[in-house]
């Protein structure tokens, strides 16, 4: 990311350039969550969910994943955080060429945050809402 932002930096002089780059991960976040649903062995929710979990829960983690109604809950999951992410990045490139670049300073951070915030927050409430629905 930096070595981006200073070959950038050295062909132009548009900051605004600098803060497309930040976009463009973002957007690569996005159809990282997405493309894991129809590319990977597993989808990006899913593989954290793995992580977390660790080895020793392998076994039932695969059995668990088998059933089609966990991974529809995964891949949704995976559509909302790819959508949001790339919801982000295309109101943060509109941002970037419609407002001034000093206010674009604060206003960039705040829409990561609030945009991070949301996710995380429908995440917790959604998980909730399917354990709910499976214990009844």
């Amino acid at each position: 990311s930096t070595l981006v932002s200073a070959f950038i930096a050295a062909i132009t002089e548009d900051a605004r350039l600098l803060l497309v780059k930040d976009s463009i991960l973002t957007v690569l976040f996005g159809a990282t969550f997405l493309g894991s649903i129809f590319f990977a062995r597993e989808d990006l929710i899913w593989y954290y969910n793995r992580q977390m979990q660790g080895p020793e829960a392998k076994t039932s983690l695969d059995a668990m994943y088998a059933i089609p109604a966990v991974r529809s809950v995964t891949h949704f999951t995976c559509v909302v955080w790819g959508v949001g992410l790339l919801v982000e990045a295309g109101i943060r490139m509109v941002l970037i060429y419609t407002i001034d670049i000093n206010a674009l300073g604060y206003v960039s951070p705040a829409l990561m945050v609030v945009t991070m915030t949301s996710l995380a927050l429908w995440n917790v409430l959604y998980v909730r809402h399917v354990k709910r629905q499976y214990q009844a």
